[in-house]
């Protein structure tokens, strides 16, 4: 992507050479998965195919981890000129592609794609403890009507979902400043497709006009819904309510009380 560009090593830093190209985790100094000698080992020809079936989930489970910290290192990697990566606010998300991700990434369900994860006047000067644990600022109002959502409409909690930012960029300026469109579409092009093809969700909601474009962007043949953002000056959390409810299927909405 033209956009990007690669953070080389400074001066003075060696690399060890490889047989082969591990993942590596910018803070870790080991990779974090050796999927060929997982891969590798035998299966014992007494197992029943019961058990051979879930072996074989498993190795399909571990490729697709495999696949997904991968994505995450490249993203820790490149950057957007003039724009920041949420480590250095002092944060340590480079295992995944968006922090968001980190308290909600369940697969196979409902995927969540927001606009971006922050601005850089918004964060603060010390990491915040609460962010780095739930990949969030939970005091949002963005996130609490998210959550309110969720819980009304479709009996889900935002762990129980996958959610993701269409640009996990740090931008600079406010939370609300904007984004070039071309820029996120061309990012979600790069990392928003592969989450979702690895992600493979039963419903896809895009939170906003941005997030609806990306999600056009990164995977046109896919279905999803367009929602206004959580903190769109449409009315209360009951007027959004009322469009989750009207667009959203209802075979996903738990039943009556």
């Amino acid at each position: 992507m033209e956009v990007l560009r690669r953070r080389c090593c400074g001066e003075g830093q060696t690399q060890e050479p490889a047989a082969r190209a591990p993942i590596w985790i910018a803070h870790q100094e080991r990779p974090l998965f050796d999927c060929e000698a997982v891969r590798a080992r035998s299966i014992p020809h007494e197992l029943q195919n019961s058990a051979r079936n879930q072996i074989r989930h498993h190795e399909s489970t571990l490729s697709s981890l495999c696949a997904y910290r991968a994505l995450a290192a490249e993203r820790a990697s490149i950057a957007p000129c003039g724009y920041l990566q949420p480590e250095d606010l002092g944060y340590s998300f480079s295992e995944w592609v968006s922090p968001y991700t980190k308290g909600a990434n369940r697969y196979r369900g409902v995927a969540i794609i927001l606009q971006d994860w922050a601005g850089a006047e918004g964060m603060q000067v010390e990491p915040d403890p609460d962010i780095q644990e739930f990949g969030r600022d939970r005091t949002l109002l963005t996130n609490r009507r998210l959550d309110e959502l969720l819980e009304r409409v479709l009996g889900l909690e935002v762990s129980e979902t996958y959610a993701t930012n269409a640009f996990p960029f740090v931008k600079p300026g406010a939370m609300s400043s904007a984004l070039q469109a071309l820029l996120v579409e061309s990012t979600a092009e790069h990392f928003l497709r592969r989450e979702l093809q690895l992600a493979r969700p039963r419903l896809i909601l895009a939170l906003g006009k941005v997030a609806h474009r990306a999600v056009r962007a990164a995977a046109p043949s896919c279905d999803w819904v367009e929602l206004p953002h959580p903190a769109a000056r449409i009315g209360a959390t009951s007027v959004h309510e009322v469009c989750w409810k009207a667009t959203t299927p209802p075979s996903l909405r738990p039943p009556p009380r």
